[in-house]
């Protein structure tokens, strides 16, 4: 009986240990950080490492561009020192470059050039920050680029490291490699800038770009209009390119004239005009999200949906109303065609000419000029009285969203 009494303890005992050893363990793991050494910094043992992620920051986007402007532009002077600087020590053994065939290794010929990119993520770490790009460099000729631009986090050097495009994919694909570079030193050539972009120059530069892609690469500026906006004004690839041909002379004008930044509850908007009136609204989310509108009615633009939700059904019939008479005031007689009942088309305007003719022909009421509108509700309805330079009524039927039809008091 001793003797069992002895091994029941005994047992307890094992369990007791094994059990505080789990706990401690579990513990460590719990609490395990990923141990980086740098000689003669103190870096915070829970600082967060950031695996393959899309850049967000507009300021980080562009000091990232700043840095690939710089490294082409080297070529344009012809610096092979420069270039030797700032081009990996790693990527130049490999390909056995020097300084008799550096300029070699890019179209880039002048200072004048444009860097289009149509991606960028990072990877980020203590002591570095890896920015994978993939992009086009537009100069005198062209050439598509893929790269990483490793960025020292402490001296705030940069490195280029070119990148065959299968080599760029598998990054993008597995989401975690982290590219094999050599460590560098910062010189007079590689200094990485952090910029600040005032809301104007974000402005401008959305402009600026946009207006380059609609000259350049029409599908892709296609691909940027917003969904609805491309199914209601541009259907097809065809009709967006038809307009573009006959507007290109306006379009080349890139110089902004007015911009309007507008927070909304799911992006910021940013409504640039340029020299010729011509407005351009931006659905911003990131540097490298974004969606275009090219006029404020076609589509529900996101400051109108915000206006529109926090609305009375009287203030949306009025909503529907000033849209109705944007598109008038802008000669879009298609939307405003399609915005009619069916009855109301049947009734008085069989066709889109009929109704040109019968606003040309009459001293329209003006969308800037209206001054007040009385409205009333009538059989689920909403009869909107608008003053202006003349006295005009309205109904309107509230669909799904902040879609509408409308019929004019004749």
């Amino acid at each position: 009986m001793k003797n069992i009494k002895k091994l029941i303890i005994c047992m307890v005992i094992i369990l007791l240990i094994v059990l505080i050893a789990l706990l401690i363990l579990s513990k460590k793991k719990g609490n395990k950080t990923a141990n980086y050494n740098i000689p003669g910094v103190n870096i915070p043992e829970q600082e967060e490492i950031i695996r393959m992620a899309k850049v967000k920051e507009y300021n980080e986007y562009y000091s990232v561009i700043n840095a690939i402007a710089r490294y082409y532009g080297y070529y344009g002077y012809q610096d092979q020192k420069a270039l030797l600087s700032i081009l990996n020590s790693k990527y130049l053994d490999e390909k056995n470059i020097n300084k008799e065939n550096v300029l070699e290794q890019s179209k880039a010929s002048t200072e004048f050039l444009i860097i289009d990119v149509e991606d960028m993520n990072y990877i980020k770490d203590r002591s570095s920050t890896i920015y994978y790009v993939k992009g086009i460099m537009r100069d005198v000729e062209e050439e598509n680029f893929t790269m990483a631009v490793i960025v020292n986090n402490i001296n705030k050097a940069f490195s280029i490291m070119p990148l065959e495009e299968y080599e760029y994919n598998s990054r993008m694909q597995d989401g975690a490699e982290v590219i094999e570079y050599n460590e560098f030193d910062s010189n007079s050539y590689n200094k990485f800038y952090n910029m600040t972009f005032s809301d104007e120059s974000i402005a401008t530069n959305l402009l600026v770009s946009y207006k380059k892609l609609m000259m350049n690469d029409v599908q892709k500026a296609y691909m940027l209009l917003s969904e609805e906006y491309k199914r209601e004004k541009f259907p097809t690839l065809v009709d967006f390119k038809e307009y573009l041909d006959k507007n290109m002379a306006k379009i080349k004008v890139t110089m902004i004239n007015q911009y309007l930044k507008e927070e909304c509850t799911s992006c910021d908007q940013y409504t640039c005009i340029d020299q010729n009136g011509n407005k351009y609204i931006f659905e911003l989310k990131g540097p490298q999200d974004y969606k275009v509108y090219l006029d404020e009615y076609t589509a529900a633009i996101p400051t109108y949906v915000d206006k529109y939700n926090a609305s009375s059904n009287e203030q949306k019939a009025v909503l529907c109303v000033k849209r109705f008479l944007q598109a008038i005031d802008n000669g879009d007689y298609k939307y405003a065609y399609n915005r009619f009942t069916t009855g109301f088309k049947k009734n008085y305007f069989n066709t889109q000419d009929a109704l040109k003719q019968f606003i040309e022909s009459k001293n329209w009421l003006k969308y800037d000029s209206i001054k007040d509108t009385k409205v009333t509700e009538e059989n689920n309805a909403y009869i909107c009285e608008v003053r202006s330079n003349i006295t005009q009524k309205f109904i309107v039927e509230l669909l799904n969203g902040t879609d509408y039809r409308i019929a004019i008091s004749m």
